[in-house]
């Protein structure tokens, strides 16, 4: 039986939660031929990852939507000449579905595929938008043939924006299990996997150093990420609030999140400190190595039983602390969270289980 052809598009090729999604679900399946438009800009990392998974590619100069005010001038400016391009490559081969995975900023991919007449199925990864981006989803989600969310809480809070529900299903987003090797560490370390954002509420996770360094010298910091030019000028504001809040080699700062395997090797628990996250990859691989997780209220935490995770909510610093000593201090609470949280992995987060949701919808 012929393979179906579906074209995937990413406007923004700056790699984060989207892509690691992908490639996860193009290394797990043969049924379907996938080719792929991809922005150039800051886009080594996802290239590689495409080649090296033989996925059919093509860049094109399409300008990705950032904050950052040069980056809003570029989008508009070339918003009409950037849609020319997405049109041109759908309409380049007979794909049977258009896949659109890179969330509800899509909007150029959203209206090359309805100037197409093309079937498209669109993925939405957030939990909050702003007001622009909401109005754009409430006139063309109707257009497609499925919206996927990769949680409960962006379909319940996309939802309330529309009349019509039908069209939403859930598929919590999901990776491949991490096998590490043990290795010798002198200190007990707290670690972060996040590109630097000011959604990441990095500043967070430097008080919350501060504050145990306190109590406990001998508890150590990781931060682990990516630095896009967009968000230069935050990851500068998080390393001078380093220098300034706590003693050196306190927090050790990797500007670079391509070695996964390394950063869990290197930690004892996963904190995360995000604002709002509507499926966080960071949070499952952790549970998949078995990391016992201390994080803020995100994605759909709190509908998992005996989960691994210690929700803590309203920023209460404090809390963080005790927590994250009393997981240093006692060993057997410390495995007790570290199986919950493995066995959590497998019965909700596998790639196989994901794999399988997913392309259902996309054959």
């Amino acid at each position: 039986m012929k393979k179906k052809l579906i074209g995937v598009i990413f406007e923004d090729s700056r790699f984060g939660g989207p892509h690691s999604q992908y490639i996860n679900l193009i290394k797990n399946q043969n049924k379907i031929k996938f080719e792929t438009l991809i922005s150039k800009d800051e886009s080594n990392h996802f290239k590689k990852l495409l080649i090296k998974n033989k996925n059919l590619f093509s860049a094109e100069d399409i300008k990705p939507l950032s904050i950052n005010l040069i980056y809003i001038f570029k989008y508009i400016l070339y918003f009409f000449n950037d849609i020319f391009k997405i049109v041109k490559f759908i309409n380049s081969k007979n794909f049977n579905l258009i896949y659109i995975p890179g969330g509800s900023n899509s909007l150029k991919s959203v209206i090359s595929c309805i100037l197409s007449k093309k079937k498209f199925v669109w993925h939405i990864h957030d939990c909050h938008s702003n007001i622009v981006f909401i109005l754009f989803f409430t006139l063309f989600h109707k257009f497609s043939k499925q919206i996927i969310f990769a949680s409960k809480r962006s379909k319940i809070y996309y939802s309330k924006f529309v009349n019509n529900t039908k069209k939403f299903k859930v598929i919590q987003s999901s990776v491949p299990k991490i096998n590490l090797k043990k290795i010798k560490k002198k200190n007990f370390r707290v670690g972060i996997l996040a590109n630097f954002n000011p959604i990441k509420n990095i500043e967070l996770f430097i008080k919350i150093a501060q504050e145990t360094y306190k109590l406990n010298k001998n508890i150590k910091f990781m931060i682990s990420g990516n630095v896009w030019k967009s968000q230069i000028k935050y990851y500068k504001k998080c390393i001078k609030l380093i220098k300034k809040s706590v003693p050196k080699k306190t927090i050790n700062v990797v500007a670079n999140k391509n070695n996964v395997k390394k950063f869990f090797s290197n930690i004892d628990i996963y904190l995360c400190t995000s604002l709002y996250e509507s499926s966080p990859l960071s949070l499952w691989e952790a549970m998949s190595v078995g990391k016992p997780i201390i994080t803020t209220d995100v994605g759909d935490i709190k509908s998992f039983k005996n989960s691994g995770c210690t929700v803590i909510n309203n920023n209460d610093i404090s809390k963080f602390v005790k927590t994250i000593i009393l997981f240093e201090s006692d060993s057997k609470i410390y495995r007790k969270y570290s199986k919950f949280s493995n066995k959590t992995y497998e019965k909700e987060f596998s790639i196989n289980r994901y794999s399988k949701k997913i392309l259902k919808i996309l054959i």
